[in-house]
């Protein structure tokens, strides 16, 4: 070894000091993994659970204005009376009732984009 290597040669008290760093940072990767891991575990499940209500759950839509809106909830009331989803194609009243009130009851079902071919 050349007299400049020397110098340049870490002590061993650097490298202890280096290695706890390390064994650290190994801990607190290990602590996030396993947060992810968790974190991942628990949205699958969402998800599932998910998928399993929009299979079970038949999607009611209704047109007010040629615009689409998904029904959201399988019975509310609007005026005092009670409504089923599945109804509410049969009352084009309270179907623009609710559009014009802004209600979270029916979602907007947005437009498809027209397909433009290009030859």
């Amino acid at each position: 070894m050349t007299e400049n290597q020397e110098e340049n040669k870490p002590s061993y008290a650097e490298l202890e000091a280096l290695y706890v760093q390390q064994v650290k940072r190994n801990e607190d990767l290990e602590g996030e993994l396993a947060t992810s891991t968790e974190l991942v575990v628990d949205l699958n499940t969402r998800l599932d659970n998910a998928t399993v209500s929009v299979e079970l759950s038949p999607v009611i839509v209704v047109t007010h204005e040629q615009k689409k809106y998904r029904v959201i909830g399988a019975k509310f009331k609007h005026k005092g009376m009670e409504y089923a989803a599945a109804d509410l194609s049969k009352h084009a009243d309270v179907v623009a009732a609710l559009v014009e009130s802004g209600s979270e009851l029916l979602q907007l079902v947005p437009a498809k984009a027209k397909a433009t071919a290009s030859k």
